[in-house]
């Protein structure tokens, strides 16, 4: 995307067409270095559960090598009830899950409800850049994303 951004801007602003292209390809260096790091750091995460309050998380989970379990949230939009959360946190403790992974704006109720009766721990992950503190820029979301899972319960 990158790149494809930089050749535009550059056909659009020719005078400065170098400096797009050579942004681009530092910015494209750097990000390949960093999904190296984050990739081996989730090594240590691959092949594990996590339940997920909404599947808001599917790339993530894949890219990671996680194994998403349960949802706690039924269908998009709908509330869980009683009934389905103790499935979930059977779920969740049957699969030795690793966490209810949720954003801030999830109910947090139901994920402590889960995480407590699984036997897991909740991580909050910001949604988007700038969706926690320190997430501003695209490199930063990513690494509190890793970061977060990796370090998991401790």
């Amino acid at each position: 995307i990158g790149n494809a951004l930089a050749a535009t801007l550059a056909g659009i602003d020719g005078a400065h067409a170098s400096d797009y292209r050579a942004n681009a390809a530092r910015f494209s260096a750097d990000m390949s270095a960093a999904i190296a790091g984050w990739e081996k750091s989730a090594s240590s995460v691959r092949g594990q559960a996590v339940i997920v309050y909404h599947d808001a998380w599917p790339y993530l989970v894949e890219w990671l090598g996680l194994v998403q379990a349960a949802t706690v949230e039924p269908l998009p939009g709908v509330p869980p009830g009683a009934q389905h959360l103790a499935k979930v946190a059977q779920t969740a403790q049957a699969r030795n899950a690793r966490a209810v992974l949720h954003t801030p704006y999830d109910d947090v109720r139901a994920v402590r409800q889960v995480a407590q009766q699984g036997r897991t721990c909740a991580i909050e992950l910001p949604y988007t850049v700038g969706g926690a503190p320190g997430t501003q820029a695209l490199r930063a979301f990513y690494d509190t994303l890793v970061n977060r899972i990796v370090k998991g319960c401790r």
